[in-house]
C-alpha cells in the first residue's frame, strides 16, 4: 500500500511517494518557507530593523538531530539489545533507505549514527542558509517517520521519550561569515576569537532564558543533570556539559553550538531565536563570562525548569518582542499558556503511586 509523506504546514510543499525502497518517487516542488514560522525566520534574516548581521553578512548554521527508533514489537525496548554493539547494525536497511530518500528530496544530510541512548540516533547536516536548512529539517522528520514505518519502527522525535535515557535535542551550529570575502567574523585576522565573537554568545547566555519557550516548548525534563543535556547558558571549548559548545577547528570554520534546543522544537522559530540572541549580543555590546573547562552540570540551573517560568520570562523581554514583533509574541504566548495549563490538569502516574495513600 502506498504512502503520501506530506508536511503539515505550508513550508513543506514536498510529497513523497513511497512503495517501496526501490520504486520510483513523485516529487513536487521543493519546500517554499511560506509558513508563519518561515516567514518569522525569513524576516529576522532580511528586515533591516531585525536583521541579525549587518547587509553583506550571511549566517551559516547547521542542525544537529537525535531521534530515538522503537520497534512496534517490544524487542527494542529492552534495554540489553538496544545497547549491544550488534545493535546499531540492525538499523542498517532502516538508514540506506533514508539516505535514498534524502539523495531523492535533495536534503544535504551528512551522517547518520546511533547516540548514547537506546535505540537513539543522531543526524547531522550540512552547513547552509538557515532558511533551507529550517525546511530541509522540517520534511527530514516526515522523512524519518515514513522510513521507519516501511521498516515496521515508530520514529519519535519527542524531546524525552524514556525517564531514564538521554532526551533528544536539536543542536544548532552557527557562524557568520563575510560575503564579499568569505571570512569567518568569529575570528581575527590573526585568528583569535574577535569581538563578535564573545558578543554573540553573551547575547545567547542573556537571553536564551526568555527563549526557552521556543527551544523547549513541551517539556523540561530532558534538560537535566548529567543526563547529556545543558542545564544553564554557561560556554565552554569543546565541553559538552554546557549550554553553549565551541568545537575545536581552525580559525575559518569556528562556529557556537547551542546545545539547549529540544529536538520537538520548531526549527523555524528555533533557529530564528538564536539568531536573534547573537544579534543581540553583537548590537549591545554584551560581555560574554569566561569559558568553562569544568563540569558544567556542577554549576547551579540557569534556565527555566517548566513552561511557566519560560512564558513569564519570555513575556517581560522587551528586546525579544522587538525583534520577532508584538502581535507574534502575544499569540505564541496565548497558545503555550492554553497548552500548559492543559498539561497541568493532568495528574501524573507517579502522584497516585507516591501520595494516594501515604499523605
Amino acid at each position: 500500500m502506498s504512502r503520501i509523506l506530506k508536511g503539515d504546514l505550508s513550508a513543506s510543499a514536498l510529497a513523497l511517494q513511497i512503495n517501496s525502497p526501490n520504486e520510483s518517487y513523485r516529487e513536487s516542488p521543493k519546500p517554499s518557507g511560506t509558513s508563519e514560522h518561515a516567514s518569522l525566520l525569513r524576516q529576522s534574516l532580511q528586515h533591516p530593523s531585525r536583521s541579525p548581521l549587518p547587509v553583506g553578512h550571511h549566517r551559516p548554521v547547521s542542525p544537529q538531530r537525535a531521534a530515538s527508533q522503537f520497534r512496534r514489537r517490544a524487542r527494542l525496548h529492552r534495554r540489553a539489545l538496544c545497547r549491544r554493539s550488534d545493535a546499531v547494525n540492525e538499523f542498517d536497511p532502516l538508514f540506506e533507505d533514508i539516505y535514498e530518500y534524502c539523495e531523492v528530496q535533495e536534503l544535504e544530510v551528512d551522517t547518520l549514527i546511533h547516540e548514547v541512548g537506546a535505540a537513539q540516533m543522531e543526524i547531522n547536516f550540512m552547513h547552509g542558509d538557515p532558511l533551507n536548512l529550517a525546511d530541509g529539517v522540517f520534511l527530514f522528520k516526515r522523512t524519518v517517520r515514513e522510513a521507519a514505518l516501511r521498516h515496521k519502527m515508530y520514529a519519535t522525535f519527542m524531546a524525552k521519550p524514556m525517564e531514564n535515557e538521554p532526551g533528544s535535542a536539536m543542536h544548532v551550529h552557527q557562524s557568520i561569515v563575510d560575503e564579499e570575502t568569505g571570512r569567518n567574523l568569529f575570528a581575527n585576522c590573526d585568528g583569535e576569537p574577535s569581538g563578535l565573537f564573545y558578543s554573540y554568545i553573551a547575547g545567547l547566555q542573556k537571553y536564551t532564558p526568555a527563549l526557552m519557550p521556543i527551544f523547549a516548548p513541551y517539556t523540561y525534563r530532558r534538560l537535566s543533570r548529567f543526563m547529556a543535556a545543558p542545564i544553564n547558558v554557561q560556554w565552554g571549548y569543546d565541553n559538552r556539559t554546557v549550554g553553549f559548545r565551541v568545537p575545536h577547528s581552525s580559525a575559518q570554520s569556528r562556529s557556537i553550538e547551542n546545545r539547549i534546543p529540544g529536538v520537538d522544537c520548531n526549527p523555524y522559530l528555533a533557529i530564528a531565536a538564536t539568531l536573534a540572541a547573537g544579534y543581540l549580543g553583537m548590537t549591545q555590546h554584551l560581555e560574554a563570562t569566561e569559558p568553562l573547562a569544568s563540569d558544567g552540570y556542577r554549576q547551579p540551573y540557569q534556565l527555566p525548569r517548566n513552561l511557566d517560568e519560560g512564558l513569564t520570562l519570555m513575556g517581560a523581554c522587551e528586546p525579544l518582542a522587538e525583534m520577532f514583533g508584538e502581535s507574534f509574541v502575544r499569540a505564541y504566548l496565548a497558545l503555550k499558556e492554553t497548552e500548559y495549563e492543559a498539561f497541568f490538569r493532568v495528574i501524573s502516574s507517579w502522584e497516585p503511586k507516591h501520595l494516594l495513600l501515604h499523605v
